[in-house]
């Protein structure tokens, strides 16, 4: 029966593997064999590598919009609804004053 021991200090994370029977890790074995590490040195490894990774990370830098990219979704959304983007903010704040003093289920423009 085989029986994973996984060491956790300071140091580092350990994993050893311990058989009770005749049999043995032979995965293990050869991941010695053809790597030259030995398997908790390669997991200690794993672990600083990823801890790194994830400090130097570079953050997402939000990208500014420019005028043109503004002036171009206010062209589209004219062409598209026949409103500039001015009438459209003045009727969205009479709509929500309109909610706020009559309710949500009045009906002012029947």
């Amino acid at each position: 029966m085989k029986t994973q021991i996984i060491d956790i200090t300071a140091a580092g994370i350990t994993n050893k593997s311990v058989t009770n029977d005749s049999t043995s890790n032979t995965a293990v074995d050869n991941f010695e064999a053809e790597t030259g590490w030995s398997y908790g040195d390669a997991l200690d490894m794993a672990v600083e590598c990823r801890r790194e990774a994830s400090m130097t990370k570079p953050r997402r830098v939000a990208k500014r919009r420019t005028v043109s990219t503004v002036a171009s979704r206010a062209a589209a959304f004219f062409k598209q609804t026949g409103w500039t983007i001015e009438d459209a903010a003045a009727e969205a704040k009479a709509s929500m004053r309109d909610r706020r003093l009559f309710g949500s289920s009045a009906r002012l423009y029947a």
